[in-house]
Order: structure tokens, then sequence, then C-alpha cells
């Protein structure tokens, strides 16, 4: 299987010249390519929090999704209304309450909740919550807690406008704080329209959830894709077996979840590194396939049929890349995939390659009576219904006669 074939595709070829003569170009998905088990994110969590390597995991296991209904509450403590999404706390004469930032007053703040720890230091990582809105804007243009999950901010870059920065470098962790910030700190003279208008004064409300530190960022785990360019393949096959050590233990011990975020992270920086030579390719595939393994393992204890057939694919792709064998359990694990979801056919056809591959084994040879199993269970629903449907046509007719 190729790799882009995971990937959805244009239903038209994108023609460059109309981009350049500014001509209006409709971008539309070929749904008919796209292959619906192709799924590694977490369902309700798509964005996935944030990832354990990089900051605390804020939706981890399913018992977390319940607290999302209590942002609500949240978002009435911060001053917003939850039905109509917009920020309520600007207030012209509270304005000279705010704690000025900067000696021109260009950033002001107030502070909701008390943080703990020493201020957010420069050169960091920030792992937060905001929601920014504009004077005499309705609605927040930009907000992580409607969104579902956090932003992680590389204070690093220049991308984080100035009077962010200045904000975020006054805060602690777990601190919430109302912040105003002018517009020459904020988007300029410009804007961005038409979402934030020319000369916008800003303000926003943050919450800072957690921090890596800069010398945590020189690790392989929190280097940027272009950082890790510059190492060693050993050097990122090294990090990776780290992480696969860590999440196997976390497997051990039942914690299954953050298995995944680890697992998931070593998979990362293993493809997304560039390899040189036919050798640290096939390396890397055989340890790819590993992880894979791993992965479906993971996702077959929580109960995630879509995301157990994704790994497993991508596993038997890993295995055909660097031709190595591929192991009965990779087949048993996608066999239970397509039978949790209801694929009883594909099921089977993946229960005979793993028994080919060990025809003793109790497991596999329980689960292919299961798939027999449902699979007649199917075939009776089936003609139960067509027999329904028959008499309710046959006494349809006689009674239009």
């Amino acid at each position: 299987m190729d790799a882009s074939s995971i990937l959805p595709s244009f239903k038209q070829p994108i023609r460059l010249r109309e981009l350049v003569d500014s001509k209006r170009v409709i971008f539309e998905i070929d749904k008919s390519n796209l292959d619906s088990d192709m799924v590694l994110e977490d369902d309700d969590n798509a964005t996935g929090g944030y990832d354990e390597d990089e900051g605390p995991v804020t939706d981890i296991d399913p018992q977390r999704y319940a607290a999302r209904e209590k942002r609500r509450g949240l978002l009435q403590s911060y001053g917003i209304d939850p039905q109509i999404n917009f920020i309520s706390f600007y207030e012209e004469d509270k304005m000279a309450e705010m704690k000025n930032l900067v000696e021109c007053g260009a950033v002001r703040k107030t502070i909701i909740r008390e943080g703990q720890g020493p201020l957010v230091p420069q050169n960091c990582k920030v792992f937060l919550h905001y929601i920014i809105s504009g004077n005499g804007l309705d609605d927040p243009f930009d907000s992580t807690i409607m969104q579902g999950y956090p932003q992680c901010l590389d204070l690093r870059q220049p991308e984080v406008i100035p009077g962010l920065l200045v904000a975020i470098q006054s805060m602690h962790i777990r601190e919430v704080a109302k912040v105003w910030i002018r517009s020459d700190y904020a988007y300029g003279a410009l804007g961005c329209p038409p979402r934030i208008p020319e000369n916008l004064d800003v303000f926003c409300i943050l919450e800072i959830l957690d921090l890596i530190e800069e010398n945590q960022l020189k690790l392989v785990p929190y280097m940027t894709s272009d950082e890790r360019g510059l190492l060693e393949f050993r050097e990122i096959f090294d990090a990776a077996k780290d992480l696969r050590a860590i999440a196997n233990g976390l497997y051990v011990g039942a914690a299954w979840w953050p298995a995944v975020k680890k697992y998931r992270k070593a998979i990362n920086i293993l493809e997304d590194y560039g390899t040189q030579t036919q050798d640290d390719q096939k390396q890397r595939e055989q340890f790819l396939y590993t992880l894979y393994m791993n992965l479906s393992a993971c996702y077959l204890k929580l109960g995630r049929p879509q995301q157990v057939c994704t790994a497993c694919k991508l596993a038997l792709r890993s295995a055909e890349f660097s031709k190595q064998t591929v192991d009965a359990k990779l087949y048993f694990r996608f066999a239970e995939g397509k039978l949790m979801l209801g694929a009883g056919k594909d099921a089977k056809n993946l229960n005979q390659e793993a028994l080919r591959r060990d025809p003793t084994d109790t497991a596999i040879l329980d689960q292919k009576k299961r798939i027999e199993a449902d699979i007649e269970h199917d075939r009776l629903t089936t003609k139960l219904t067509y027999t329904k449907i028959g008499k309710a046509f046959c006494s349809s007719e006689r009674t239009d006669t």
C-alpha cells in the first residue's frame, strides 16, 4: 500500500495558472477515494489535546470527555456567554484598574485566578487556552476553548504577537487572566481582514496550562522537525526506542492512552525524518512495523476499531517496505478490528491469514468461531428482513385488489 493512499485527494487537479491569475478556484475532495478505516487520531479528540511528550494530556481517557461540558461553567466564570460566544468583560471604566505590563500602557492585565511556580520563561513552549476578541466585535475570532483543545505556542518563534508574548511571560502555570492589548502591540494598523479589522484593540482571556523549558527543547522528542533533520539517524532511532520503552511500561500498567501518545510520538519522529541510505530506511520501517503493532494492541484495549485497522494497515505497509515476515498477531488484531466494525467477511479473510501463520493458536481459533457466528447472525437477520418485506408487499397487493 502506497503511503499516499491514506491521504485524501482532490477531484480535479490544481491549475497553478488560475491561482496566479487570481481566478476563483474550488478545492473539492474526492470522497470516493477515502478509506474510512485510515484513522489514527482519537475520535472524540481528533486534535488530541496535546502530546504527552509536549506537556500533559488533557483528554487521555473517555472519562475526561464529560469534563468538556463543565467548560460551559468555566466560560461563564471568565465572563463569556457560551450560547452566543462573546466576551463581556471589556468595560472602559475598568481599564484603569488593570495592571500595566509595559510602560506605555499598551498591554494590561487583570488576574482571575492566581497561578503557581515561577513566571513563564523566555524561549520555551507554552500550552494554554485562550479566547481572543476585539473592541467592537461580538464574537471571538480565535478560541481554543470553543475548539475543545489547547494550543502550543513556541515563544522562540516571531509569529507570536508582541502583546501576547508580554502577557504570557507575566503569568504563572495555572494562572487565568484577562488581558487588553493595544493595536500596535497586536495586529497593527492593517490587521488581518476580514477576520481581524485594522487598528483593532485586542482583549483576551489566557489560561497557562504547562510549559517546556528551553533546555528540554534540546531533547529529540521536543525538537522541531527542522532541528531533528540535522541529526544523525542513529540519534533519531535511539530516541524512538526510548519512547517505545516508556510506552511499553505504560501498557503493562494498563495506562493505554498515555502509551498511545508515546508510541505515536516515536512513530512521528521516525516518519518525519528523511533517511539517507537504504539500510537506514529498512531499519526505520522494521521498527515502525513494531510500533504500529504496539499501537494496534493499545487501540484494541481501548475499543477503537478504526484505529486498530489503521495501525494494522500501516504495519503491513512497513512490513512490505522492509520485506519482513508479518506476525500472526497483526492479522488477528486486524480481524478483531473488522469484527468490531461489523465487517464479518473482511474479518474472516484476515483470520484465515492469521491461521496460516499459526494454525494452533487458541485465540485465533476462538476468533474464527466468533466470526463465523457473527456472519451467520447477519445472514439470518438479512433473511428475516427480506421475508418481512416480502410479506408486507404481498399484503399490500391483496389490499389493492
